[in-house]
């Protein structure tokens, strides 16, 4: 397994980044791929590293802003929330998530759209929770 260092939150980062494969439309010219290079691991982890501090710069004034209470307002309701589901994460047991990964990998498997198997996907998903 590639190293999950530099990851700010490996959990939720692989989560989500499982998440958008799922729900990603594959382009029919492009070949499936069950595994990627260690450089194509890394530039996934800079990626999602990437996303969520693009999340946190939109906190900041930038020098052109004018910070006023409409400005305010906004960062004080959107912080908070930012913040909590980046302190938070998944409010769920490791039984649920398991449970849930699971069965999205089960349903998955059964229209044959990806041939990755669900015990080696949990492994690597119980590694990663503890």
């Amino acid at each position: 397994m590639q190293s999950l260092q530099g990851l700010s939150s490996p959990q939720r980062q692989l989560l989500y980044l499982a998440g958008l494969n799922i729900t990603s439309k594959q382009p029919e010219k492009d070949k499936l791929k069950h595994q990627y290079s260690d450089e194509e691991f890394e530039h996934m982890k800079k990626l999602l590293n990437e996303i969520e501090n693009g999340y946190e710069h939109y906190f900041y004034p930038k020098p052109d802003d004018v910070v006023d209470e409409d400005w305010k307002m906004r960062r004080m309701i959107a912080m908070p929330t930012f913040l909590s589901y980046f302190n938070q994460g998944l409010l769920n047991y490791e039984e649920q998530i398991i449970e849930r990964v699971h069965g999205l990998l089960h349903s998955i498997q059964q229209r044959n759209l990806q041939s990755l198997q669900s015990k080696c996907f949990l492994t690597s998903l119980k590694f990663t929770i503890s």
